[in-house]
């Protein structure tokens, strides 16, 4: 307990534990209440560690005589235990263990008559929380329906994770989950019926009468998760039942082949300490019946096999059939419901058509101009305004006359400086005629001034090179 229970090493508090609880829990509710709580956790965490420890067969259970030599503590045993135990039976907090559950109906009324007994108890009281139970019998096994469905929950869940193919896949036998898990057969027993009633597992049984709870619950079928539907037990019986015919044939086979392996060696220790013929006659007659019999079971199973996975496949197939005929119903639901005929089709087709048109129209009418304009007033302004700058173009044509120039090329200067060389280097451009043509060609000087002049009013791009040239000239 000591790696369980908090403060059982504290004296001063266990102390006050293991002594009496109060007269009644109106006399000292505080106190009462501490004590049930601390008891209450203490056997639960006690409990959960020797059933994760496996330390006995029946770990689940437990008894009241247990429980005090647990919780005895320097040879003191706790003096409340009794009442506590008694008080946690009423509240449910533990509940008495059935050592055989041959039949979950008599479970069920016996649970049914107990609760009807303890209402008109309370009735007969006034006050069921503040009645206290008989406390349990020394040797009465016990468990905690706390941990009961936890560990249950803990078988399903590790059983849910398995790949599931096959509807074969979710039976599993007694026998495997208990080897498995680790439980005896009533603790396993318990805790399927635990499962059962929360609606995970229920029992597939071999035979029509099952006479105990193991023969009811021979094969275990684990409900899948979402599955809300009733199964068919009879197909789940057939399938149990060459699924363990399968799993026995399959132990027989491998004894057989340990009998066949140390015939075979027996039969080469016996020939080399040269033993006599008739008993080597004798030992290899057994290892044929050996053999014999080896392959009659391996034919047996190949036949057994054949038809488990035969009816598999049947399984399979009429669960896919069941979902394509609801599946066929639901679309005749649906397209009789809605009228999805293909004439209905082509009159939404020409509603939507029209409802386009019409949404066309209303965009095209939104986008007409709120008000009409005179078009004659505006081509008026615009001809004055054409004639007006026509005007303002001739008269800056007639103040600047336009003086076309063509890219003047740079020869190279000749030897000798003269009015004829001049007159060569600066060509008349086409059309017009320079103003250096009406002076007399003697005078060099006075031909450059008017020469630059008129380019100058033209382009600039000449101006600069004739200004290069016209200070070579005149240097």
């Amino acid at each position: 307990p000591e790696d369980c229970v908090p403060g059982w090493l504290d004296d001063h508090v266990m102390a006050t534990y293991l002594g009496h609880l109060p007269p009644s829990r109106e006399s000292d509710p505080a106190h009462w209440n501490q004590k049930i709580r601390f008891w209450e956790k203490a056997v639960q965490s006690t409990q959960r560690a020797r059933v994760d420890n496996r330390s006995s067969s029946g770990c689940l259970t437990f008894t009241s005589s247990e429980l005090a030599s647990r919780f005895t503590r320097n040879g003191v045993s706790p003096r409340c235990l009794p009442r506590v135990l008694a008080h946690l039976l009423a509240n449910k907090s533990l509940a008495k263990a059935t050592t055989s559950q041959s039949s979950s109906m008599l479970v069920t009324a016996r649970d049914t008559v107990a609760s009807l007994a303890s209402l008109l108890y309370g009735l007969t009281l006034g006050d069921n929380t503040s009645a206290e139970a008989s406390p349990p019998d020394p040797n009465e096994p016990l468990v905690v329906p706390k941990l009961i469905h936890e560990y249950a929950r803990r078988i399903y869940e590790s059983q849910s994770q398995a790949v599931v193919t096959q509807r074969s896949d979710l039976l599993i036998p007694f026998d495997e989950l208990s080897t498995k898990f680790r439980f005896n057969t009533e603790d396993l027993l318990r805790l399927l019926e635990s499962l059962k009633g929360m609606g995970l597992a229920s029992p597939v049984p071999l035979s029509d009468k099952p006479t105990t709870a193991a023969e009811r619950w021979k094969v275990v079928r684990f409900t899948p998760a979402g599955e809300t539907k009733s199964v068919d037990l009879a197909s789940d019986r057939y399938l149990a039942m060459y699924k363990l015919t399968l799993r026995d044939l399959d132990r027989r086979c491998e004894q057989i082949e340990s009998d066949l392996e140390k015939q075979t060696l027996h039969i080469r220790k016996m020939i080399r300490a040269k033993a006599k013929k008739e008993k080597l006659m004798f030992l290899l007659r057994r290892k044929k019946r050996i053999e014999k019999k080896l392959k009659n079971v391996n034919s047996q199973r190949e036949n057994v096999e054949r038809i488990y996975e035969s009816l598999q496949q049947v399984e399979s197939d009429k669960q896919v059939l069941v979902v394509l005929r609801k599946g066929s119903d639901r679309l005749a639901k649906v397209i009789n419901e809605h009228g999805l005929q293909p004439e209905a089709v082509a009159e939404v087709l020409d509603d939507v058509r029209e409802r386009v048109e019409d949404a066309e129209s209303l965009g095209e009418a939104l986008a007409e101009p709120i008000k009409e304009e005179d078009e004659e007033q505006y081509e008026c302004e615009l001809a004055a305004l054409e004639r007006e700058a026509a005007k303002e173009e001739t008269k800056c044509k007639q103040m600047s006359p336009s003086v076309p120039i063509k890219e003047v090329s740079t020869p190279t200067l000749p030897q000798e400086l003269s009015t004829s060389a001049l007159d060569k280097e600066v060509k008349t451009l086409p059309g017009e005629k320079l103003i250096s043509d009406k002076v007399s060609e003697g005078n060099v000087d006075t031909k450059i001034e008017m020469d630059y002049a008129a380019l100058e009013l033209a382009d600039s791009t000449p101006v600069v090179r004739l200004k290069e040239r016209k200070t070579v000239l005149m240097t």
